[in-house]
């Protein structure tokens, strides 16, 4: 079999339609899983951990990648609260999640004042 595997042409990097990376288009292509925070013993969900997804596009860049990218444009702290605002939403409309809590991992860029230009 790995020889039908080694048969087939590659395709290059070159072939492959570069992945929008504006603020816009990652916003629009990253998503939320809300993974439940359970009491393993009682089966009590305490909350949700928004978990970033950007689908299952097999040439879609890593998360990191795209988060980097928008660190070098410069839109990063725009990004992520735009991102947890879509977080939010998905957390509101969950009807299991009335009472509980939702948790969300920031990258330093908001901690971070030399990278936050507003901050004094």
């Amino acid at each position: 079999m790995s020889s039908q595997r080694n048969s087939e042409p590659e395709t290059g990097k070159d072939s492959v339609k570069p992945f929008p990376r504006s603020r816009d288009a990652i916003l629009e292509g990253l998503d939320y899983a809300l993974q439940p925070i359970t009491d393993i013993g009682t089966g009590v969900v305490y909350g949700y951990e928004a978990q970033l997804d950007n689908g299952d596009c097999e040439d879609a860049p890593t998360i990191d990648e795209l988060l980097d990218d928008a660190y070098a444009e410069g839109f990063l702290p725009d990004l992520e609260a735009s991102l947890f605002a879509k977080a939010l939403s998905r957390f509101g409309k969950l009807r299991t999640a009335q009472g509980t809590k939702l948790f969300s991992e920031l990258t330093d860029a908001i901690s971070d004042c030399r990278r936050i230009h507003a901050c004094t």
